[in-house]
């Protein structure tokens, strides 16, 4: 199994700085509210249980459009084949129980689609809104050894180990990663997605 780049039993809410537990974030999300009604859904790797993130969608989306979005949670950009009955939904509404998705029938990852209710959030048009997440690691600088990283540089963690994500690419600065050459730096927390994905570390996705 690939690397721990997350908590697995904590989730990050996206709606405030809580980090409440995996069993909490239900109930820590409703208290958020707001005017427009969603449909609560959980994305969760089927043998990855501790990546997960919950989302609201309109009800109106279809699930076509459900299923390109959990795509493209778990896409390393490879052009996979994809296997999954979500686009047979005729909208979120519709969406009872849960469903899955397989990305890559090579070194497949599995993730399990789930509507657990609806819920309130301020109103917005997008299709799609990121409510919480698996809570990602936090990490020092590869450099100076003190400080929290807060960029990434996946070319100097391939350099490092290309089979550990856990093994390098990580800087508080572009000080700090300046004698590493000029790579192109992405903040830790804008990867958040991406790290706490069951895709994570699997064929090249970083």
């Amino acid at each position: 199994m690939p690397p721990r780049w997350y908590t697995g039993t904590r989730a990050a809410c996206s709606l405030c700085d809580k980090s409440p537990t995996k069993n909490a974030i239900e109930e820590h999300l409703q208290t958020h509210g707001g005017d427009q009604e969603r449909v609560l859904i959980v994305l969760q790797g089927s043998r990855r249980k501790d990546c997960f993130k919950y989302v609201a969608a309109l009800p109106g989306v279809t699930g076509r459009a459900l299923q390109d979005y959990v795509t493209r949670w778990v896409d390393c950009g490879c052009g996979h084949m994809v296997v999954s009955d979500l686009k047979k939904i005729a909208t979120v509404a519709d969406f009872r129980g849960s469903s899955s998705l397989s990305y890559d029938m090579g070194s497949t990852t599995d993730v399990t689609v789930s509507r657990v209710g609806t819920i309130r959030t301020a109103a917005s048009d997008e299709a799609f809104i990121t409510l919480a997440r698996t809570k990602p690691k936090a990490y020092k600088c590869d450099a100076c050894d003190s400080k929290q990283a807060t960029l990434y540089c996946a070319h100097c963690q391939r350099e490092k180990d290309e089979d550990n994500c856990e093994s390098g690419g990580f800087f508080c600065s572009e000080e700090c990663h300046s004698e590493n050459g000029s790579h192109r730096l992405k903040p830790v927390q804008d990867m958040a997605d991406r790290q706490t994905s069951p895709r994570f570390c699997v064929c090249g996705y970083f």
